[in-house]
């Protein structure tokens, strides 16, 4: 990932940011004047509930490649019906066997002090 471009707070936290590309296009430009001033006396920005959100989604992706993986499936099929309904079909599949998981967790946690 990288070097973090930059730290901010984030409910009493400090989150470290990755570099931005599109925003470091914007920022190409050396400081002056006015502006230069201002990124003297600048303190600790803190981070907008937008950016720690994209932060959190980077991260939860980068947990898990397979729902990473999935989700690039979904964007190459994102303008058909077909590809819609097959990525909706295998969500519910993968939410029906977690509940199938947990069930079973659960009775057999049950079954077992009875012994």
């Amino acid at each position: 990932m990288g070097a973090p471009a930059a730290t901010r707070r984030f409910a009493d936290e400090e989150i470290a940011l990755a570099p931005d590309p599109a925003r470091a296009a914007c920022s190409a430009a050396p400081a002056s004047g006015l502006d230069a001033a201002l990124a003297a006396v600048e303190r600790r920005r803190t981070l907008s509930v937008l950016d720690k959100t994209r932060h959190d989604w980077e991260g939860a992706k980068e947990a898990q490649p397979r729902m990473a993986h999935e989700l690039q499936a979904h964007v190459r099929s994102a303008g058909t019906f077909v590809g819609k309904q097959a990525f909706l079909a295998r969500a519910q599949e993968a939410e029906e066997a977690a509940e199938r998981e947990g069930r079973a967790r659960r009775a057999q946690q049950r079954a077992a002090p009875g012994r």
